[in-house]
């Protein structure tokens, strides 16, 4: 999103969901292109034509007239590297102000409303399309302790009506709204072959319609704070979590329209935060994939309300917050190592990306066959979270699905520096006719070197 320009709220979905097929899909080179508005269809066309014929592989471009713009993360002074236990500044919240958390009954709106009362808010409403678990029940028994005014509503954010009358009783009977947070969200993992319109609705609805209708009905309140909870995944993108990518999209998108209409917003990019979120739901009943099997690290709650307020002050629209390991992401997804975005994050981004961009070869070459079944049953191991595979086992049948099963396949062309055709063994997936493939791609590529090139290969 680009200062002081008009957004299109109705594209930032697609830019999301092409940052997970370009993960999903490496072989597709998918790339983002954000085109001028302000130019002619003959102006827009050659200069797109240029850009899908660069060989630069740059992936997230905006094209402005004869030029282009790229897209780099950079780390935030005022967040970056801040010492934990800093106190949020006074007056973050007021006692005379009402305050809206949509998604406000689960574990990670609980834990903001909690500290909002801590910094000074008295009065919450907090939405809940599930309504009250005994959890909740106890978290607001608790701020009520503490004196605050906490009005709970069973409703979904995604129904307007709904909303309309919520905000219409907050406007009669309680002090005026001044701040809303929007942290409702819902989880469905799945590969981008397998996403269907009802699997892109049930995700994007919260995100999308819940956003909108927000924004839309406080239009005419004096708010001091919009916040948006959005997701690392609509920065980063991630595998099986294309939907999750594109509706958080739309969340940093809206909090731009915002700003751009002198509006408050905030998006927040985050990561895992660590025992409370959707992350933390979804690792509970077993849910496996995204960001956190990528070495990122969960958030800790306190840590993660310490940068909420500095990132409030701080004033910019849209933020990441995201602890992780470069060399741990780029060892699964070594196609990220190609992603220009991470080129300018911490002084050793170039260098890993440059160890994770060639194949291991000294030992790949020369395996036989059954230490080759040892390494992808140790994958497959670690994939399922279960204690032994065997080489003939069905990795359906042991509980794996096809998000894990395209994770699996993005490792085997990263530990054996070959890439096997997924149709030649997803109907028989198995350890033993896998490593029947990837014996037969690394001889055929044996096969085209020359014993002087394995001679070279095999001593690097």
């Amino acid at each position: 999103v680009l200062a002081g320009e008009a957004v299109a709220l109705h594209q930032a979905p697609l830019w999301g969901l092409g940052k997970s097929i370009a993960f999903e899909l490496p072989e597709f080179s998918c790339a983002l292109v954000d085109l001028d508005p302000k130019l002619d269809l003959v102006a827009t066309s050659a200069l797109l034509a240029r850009q899908l014929l660069n060989s630069d592989q740059e992936d997230q471009v905006a094209l402005r007239g004869e030029g282009r713009l790229v897209a780099r993360l950079h780390a935030r002074p005022s967040l970056n590297g801040a010492p934990a236990g800093i106190a949020a500044p006074p007056g973050l919240f007021r006692a005379d102000a009402t305050y809206l958390i949509s998604g406000g009954l689960g574990g990670l709106g609980l834990t903001v409303a909690q500290w909002m009362i801590e910094q000074g808010a008295k009065q919450l409403v907090l939405m809940g399309r599930t309504g009250r678990s005994p959890a909740a029940n106890a978290a607001v028994a608790t701020m009520s302790r503490n004196g605050a005014r906490v009005v709970v509503e069973a409703a979904d954010v995604t129904d307007a009506s709904v909303l309309a009358a919520i905000l219409a009783t907050i406007r009669s009977k309680m002090p005026p709204l001044r701040g809303v947070i929007h942290a409702a969200g819902v989880l469905d993992n799945s590969s981008i072959a397998a996403l269907d319109p009802e699997r892109l609705a049930r995700v994007m609805a919260p995100k999308v319609a819940g956003a909108w209708n927000l924004h839309s009905a406080t239009l005419e309140d004096a708010l001091d704070h919009f916040g948006l909870f959005s997701s690392a995944v609509s920065v980063l993108g991630s595998p099986g979590q294309g939907n999750y990518a594109a509706g958080n999209s739309f969340l940093d998108a809206l909090s731009h329209h915002r700003r751009a209409q002198g509006l408050p917003g905030l998006s927040i990019n985050w990561g895992p935060w660590a025992d409370v979120g959707l992350v933390a739901e979804a690792n509970h009943i077993g849910s496996r994939g995204g960001l956190g099997d990528a070495g990122v690290k969960g958030i800790e709650p306190r840590r993660g309300l310490e940068l909420l307020a500095r990132a409030i002050v701080d004033g910019t629209p849209q933020l990441t917050v995201l602890p992780f390991d470069l060399a741990t992401l780029l060892d699964l997804y070594p196609a990220a190592a190609k992603i220009p975005l991470f080129a300018e994050v911490g002084g050793r981004a170039t260098h890993v990306a440059q160890l994770y961009s060639r194949p291991s070869l000294r030992e790949d070459y020369l395996a036989p066959r059954n230490d080759i079944e040892r390494r992808l049953a140790e994958l497959w191991r670690q994939a399922l979270r279960i204690d032994r595979v065997g080489v003939r086992d069905s990795f359906f049948e042991l509980g794996g699905d096809s998000v894990l099963a395209a994770q699996i396949m993005i490792k085997v062309e990263r530990a054996f520096g070959v890439s096997v055709d997924v149709r030649d063994v997803f109907q028989l997936f198995t350890v033993e006719s896998l490593a029947r493939r990837v014996e037969a791609e690394l001889v055929a590529r044996l096969d085209q070197l020359s014993e002087g090139d394995v001679q070279r290969l095999l001593q690097q």
